[in-house]
C-alpha cells in the first residue's frame, strides 16, 4: 500500500470486501475498521438477454474457460490432465478458451496444446464481451475454471446466470 491508501484505509468507517476470504484478510490487516462482505453482482443483461441455449446446432458438446488467460487460471495443468485421460475420451468435446491473452504465455499454451497432441480438442476463440459473451455461454454445456486463485470469480455467476453448470476449484472466493 502507499502511506497515502493506507491512512485512507485506517482513517475510514467501514472497508468493503468482496468474499469472505477477502474480508478476513482486510481484518486481520486493519483490525480496528469494520469490514462488510458485499459481493460482487453481475449485469442484469445475463439475466435479461434470452436464452439461445439448445437453439444452435452443434457438431460436438462445448467445454467453455472464459478469463483472463495467465497462469494462476490453472489451464496448464487442465491441458496436463487431458492429455493424461486421452484425447479419445473428449472425441465428442470440443474446447474453447476465451479471453484476454498475454502474448507470450499464449504462445506458451498453443505450444503445449500442439506438443500433449491435444490441439483438434482445443481453440483459442479471443476475447469475448456483450452479446458475443452471452452466446458463447448460451452455447457452452458446462463451464471450466481451473484457477488457483480468484478475487472475485464473477465468470462463474455469469456461466450460472445462463444456465451452464460450472466446475472449479477451491481457489474461487465461495465456500458454496
Amino acid at each position: 500500500f502507499s502511506i497515502y491508501e493506507k491512512s485512507n484505509l485506517l482513517s475510514s468507517s467501514c472497508i468493503v470486501a468482496c468474499s469472505v476470504d477477502e474480508g478476513v484478510k482486510l481484518k486481520t490487516m486493519f483490525p480496528n475498521n469494520e469490514v462488510a462482505v458485499i459481493p460482487n453482482g453481475i449485469s442484469l443483461e445475463f439475466y435479461n438477454e434470452p436464452s439461445m441455449r439448445g437453439k444452435h446446432k452443434k457438431n460436438k458438446k462445448k467445454m467453455l474457460f472464459l478469463s483472463q488467460i495467465i497462469p494462476i487460471k490453472g489451464l496448464e495443468r487442465l491441458f496436463e490432465v487431458m492429455a493424461e485421460i486421452g484425447v479419445n475420451h473428449f472425441s465428442e468435446w470440443e474446447f474453447l478458451i476465451a479471453g484476454y491473452e498475454d502474448k507470450g504465455y499464449i504462445r506458451l499454451l498453443k505450444n503445449m496444446v500442439t506438443e500433449l497432441k491435444i490441439d483438434k480438442l482445443v481453440s483459442f476463440v479471443g476475447p469475448k464481451h456483450g452479446k458475443d459473451k452471452i452466446e458463447i455461454f448460451d452455447n457452452a454445456d458446462i463451464f471450466i475454471l481451473p484457477t488457483f486463485n480468484e478475487s472475485y470469480g464473477i465468470v462463474v455467476a455469469e456461466a450460472l446466470s445462463r444456465g451452464v453448470p460450472v466446475i472449479t476449484t477451491k481457489g474461487t472466493p465461495w465456500k458454496e
